[in-house]
């Protein structure tokens, strides 16, 4: 389960890179959705939208980065 850390750190990491504010509405909303994936899964989907989203990444994009959308 990724820690809400994991989240914060993460989300900190993509606005660095996008310029966006972080919001504790943004932060509620992604600790939600991105609450089944482990904290170094969060952080291997990080890495790759970092690579390769043009755009701050929603939480299905993390998801679809480490293929996480499979139901």
């Amino acid at each position: 389960m990724a820690s809400p850390s994991a989240v914060g750190i993460a989300l900190q990491q993509l606005a660095a890179i996008h310029r966006r504010e972080i919001t504790p509405q943004l932060v509620t909303i992604y600790n939600a959705t991105l609450k089944d994936l482990d904290d170094a899964t969060l952080q291997r989907a990080v890495v790759q939208c970092l690579c390769t989203c043009k755009f701050f990444p929603n939480p299905a994009e993390l998801r679809d980065a480490v293929g996480a959308n499979v139901m």
